[in-house]
């Protein structure tokens, strides 16, 4: 073999060998990249999805405890009823930070205003609470349409989530 063969022959295998480091190396990033993408991916989506049910559970659990005041007239069903619309309040309030989109600040703003709403019947039936009138069941009515409709409003931040996560 010539020399000057054997030099071209040289230069191509280590022209070869550099693309194939090149090429393993982009691989392992890639693959550590997308690695990485997904890991965020499904927390994003997680997280989203934790908003939306935890608000909802939260709704449902608030109206049991109306309910068993309303049943019972005990104090101390109001009192948790209380405790527990505080504390969905504050937390409510704290979801402000997490949110990414307009849209999903939106609809948390339309939660937080229909959630003044529930509060304001919910106010309005413990003070007629001792007049078991058509009054005081009319507000149990309006209170279960606004805990109905912050459900809805909790699936709406949901496919705020879903709209984000598809931005993403």
């Amino acid at each position: 073999m010539s020399p000057h063969l054997r030099r071209r022959l040289t230069i191509f295998c280590t022209f070869n060998a550099g693309l194939i480091v090149i090429i393993g190396w982009s691989a392992a990033t890639a693959w550590r990249d997308l690695g990485a993408l997904r890991r965020r991916f499904t927390k994003v989506q997680f997280e989203s999805f934790r908003v939306a049910g935890e608000l909802q559970s939260s709704v449902l659990r608030l109206d049991s405890e109306l309910l068993a005041y309303e049943i019972s007239g005990e104090q101390a069903d109001w009192e948790r009823f209380q405790t527990e619309s505080h504390a969905l309040d504050e937390w409510i309030d704290l979801q402000r930070g997490a949110l990414k989109t307009e849209d999903e600040k939106r609809a948390l703003d339309a939660i937080n205003t229909e959630y003044d709403s529930y509060l304001a019947v919910a106010q309005t039936i413990h003070s007629e609470h001792t007049e078991q009138t058509k009054a005081g069941k009319s507000r149990l009515r309006q209170l279960e349409a606004a805990a109905q409709r912050m459900l809805v409003l909790g699936g709406r931040l949901a496919g705020a989530h879903r709209r984000a996560l598809g931005d993403f």
